[in-house]
């Protein structure tokens, strides 16, 4: 059973409280033991301390029991990479978010990276996090975003929980610490009007791009899940498209297919019958052009393809609407914000939040609700108009 000292106080009005813990016997038959020192918050008592400190030595007693190593020495840079790399593997995240995770890393790592993972404590990520928001970027001259830091702040506590998870750490310190605050921006989208000017400045565009800003406007799907469709997910008798892949970018492996988001991501998405009719010319134009010369082989079956059949660039589409834009004097254009738009403008019709939610393929309804909280207040003049008809009183 693990033993634990008297105690020590801090210089900071902390207590620490050392853990012996018997690891089994070496080749002579001596005894081992591993050393673990728990500290606790200034804001704790030495008895509220010492309590903690007695259910982490009962912790690292039941891992010795199972046969698990304590691992005090264990340094978060080695089980952070260990956890991405784990999670990767089994499919548990996305290979993009993988990457994402590893940039965090990096951005960490001259911080905590050699700090073992039970000497993390939230005023070390609290110096961090402010830490953070005085540095300069070599690109942009500029510090971190409150988003970015958050970003990070999020994988550190994904880091830290699964230590805790299997008993490495006696805590999750990154559920205590204070990370910048995130303000909630408004999506960037278009009102009727310019949605309109959009649209009619795409009929003389090229079919393939024609189509583009079609389906963009009147689906809102993601960039990736534009360039993943596949005409065997058009059904032109439903006037449906259904969203099963998505087509990412990441500097190491290139252009390459990957399932959607999230599971609900996976969709199907009534359209009008004037963009079925460009995506039936579409499919003509390429069948035609197979013929001709071989370009757009079907096996692959993307409706947005290179000649060779291959998925288009992500960047592809970006690039296309801003010279878009400049073209025809219309504002900044983003794939994104086409999807804002026919958001705000079915919320501002009084659609539903459910049936919006399905449609963009958010994970929550209450993530759709948030995000388009300014499409509410007509709304709610709406309201107040239906109300004012139902009381009218003839006085």
């Amino acid at each position: 059973m693990a033993s634990i000292s008297e105690g020590r106080k801090n210089k900071d009005g902390s207590w620490s409280f050392v853990i012996r813990v018997f690891v089994g016997n070496d080749s002579n038959g001596k005894p081992n033991y591993s050393a673990h020192t728990y500290k606790g918050e200034a804001s704790w008592s030495k008895e509220t301390t010492r309590k903690k400190a007695l259910s982490y030595a009962a912790l690292l007693d039941q891992r010795v029991a199972e046969g698990i190593s304590p691992g005090t020495n264990i340094r978060f840079r080695d089980y952070a990479k260990e956890v991405i790399d784990t999670k990767e593997s089994m499919g548990v995240i996305k290979h993009s978010t993988a990457n994402r995770y590893r940039d965090s890393l990096k951005k960490v790592d001259r911080y905590i990276g050699n700090q073992k993972l039970s000497a993390i404590r939230p005023d070390t990520l609290n110096r961090m996090y402010m830490d953070m928001q005085k540095q300069k970027g070599p690109r942009t001259g500029q510090p971190p975003s409150s988003k970015t830091i958050l970003e990070h702040h999020r994988f550190v506590s994904m880091v830290l929980e699964e230590a805790f998870r299997i008993g490495l750490t006696a805590a999750n310190p990154a559920k205590r610490a204070t990370h910048p605050k995130v303000r909630q921006k408004e999506p960037n989208f278009f009102d009727e009007e310019t949605s309109r000017k959009i649209l009619l400045a795409a009929e003389d565009e090229p079919l393939k791009w024609k189509a583009t800003i079609n389906i963009l406007m009147y689906a809102g799907i993601r960039k990736g899940e534009l360039l993943g469709l596949k005409w065997d997910c058009v059904d032109f008798d439903r006037r449906t498209i259904s969203i099963k892949k998505n087509v990412l970018y990441e500097p190491d492996i290139g252009v390459y297919e990957e399932t959607p988001k999230t599971a609900r991501s996976v969709r199907t998405i009534s359209m009008p019958q004037r963009v079925m009719d460009m995506l039936w010319e579409l499919l003509r134009w390429q069948q035609a052009e197979f013929e001709r010369v071989g370009a757009f082989p079907y096996e692959n079956g993307f409706v947005f393809a290179k000649e060779d059949g291959s998925p288009m660039h992500p960047d592809s589409v970006g690039t296309f609407l801003t010279r878009f834009a400049e073209k025809n004097g219309l504002p900044k254009l983003n794939a994104h914000a086409f999807r804002h738009t026919m958001a705000s403008i079915l919320f501002m019709e009084g659609m539903d939040s459910v049936s919006v939610s399905a449609r963009l393929g958010h994970a929550q309804v209450s993530t759709t609700a948030n995000i388009y909280a300014h499409s509410y207040p007509k709304r709610d003049q709406d309201s107040v108009e239906k109300l004012e008809k139902a009381f009218e009183l003839d006085l």
